[in-house]
């Protein structure tokens, strides 16, 4: 509950510092958490900073017990380290509904809303594949998946609302080719994806280290 509250909480902090209102955040028995924006988001780096500062709060929770640990030596503190980092990183995994999954996709749409739609389609098989390595319950697994498939419609739904009906192309090359960046905010920039990248990358470096050596 801790460890979920203050990964929660990152996210809190960061609708604040953008000044977007929020109901805060709501506990799920056997699922987790979940923070609810009343706003919307107007630009993908506000969305990509709430996104990752879940991670990173959660992130500085494992450390300071792993901190803990050291100075102890207890088995207690080792226990809440790799549970903290394993939680961490199934949070981080590409799949759509988890901040991994919001992270990558909003660089995938910066980079061009084809890339986008790629990874609304492999999403899906993807939650079935780390579900499966992670051995989640049913009770995540099937809601992931429904978030999966609900996000990929709403992809194909902007796309339609894009198409230009005198257009002579095939439907699939017309959803393929539409443009939807009048239903979408604005882009991270080149800067901005390098430093996202970075920042993704670096936190679960720190957590798999976590892992491996408590």
């Amino acid at each position: 509950m801790i460890t979920i509250g203050f990964h929660e909480q990152g996210h809190v902090w960061a609708l604040n510092k953008f000044g977007l209102k929020n109901q805060g955040y709501y506990f799920i028995p056997l699922v987790g958490g979940v923070t609810i924006i009343n706003d919307k988001y107007s630009t993908y780096e506000q969305l990509v900073i709430t996104s990752i500062m879940g991670p990173i709060w959660g992130t500085c929770l494992a450390l300071y017990s792993y901190i803990l640990y050291l100075i102890t030596g207890a088995d207690l503190w080792a226990i809440t380290t790799c549970f903290m980092s394993m939680l961490n990183v199934f949070n981080m995994m590409p799949i759509t509904g988890l901040d991994g999954g919001k992270i990558i996709k909003s660089i995938c749409y910066s980079l061009g809303s084809k890339l986008e739609l790629v990874f609304s389609i492999l999403s899906i098989p993807l939650t079935i594949i780390i579900s499966y390595i992670f051995k989640l319950p049913i009770l995540i697994i099937v809601p992931l998946l429904l978030i999966g498939i609900l996000d990929l419609r709403a992809n194909l739904q902007d796309r339609l609302s894009a198409i230009n009906s005198s257009d002579t192309k095939t439907k699939f090359t017309k959803i393929w080719s539409a443009n939807i960046d009048h239903v979408r905010f604005d882009k991270l920039s080149i800067k901005q994806i390098q430093t996202t990248i970075m920042m993704y990358c670096l936190i679960i470096f720190i957590l798999l280290v976590l892992i491996l050596y408590t």
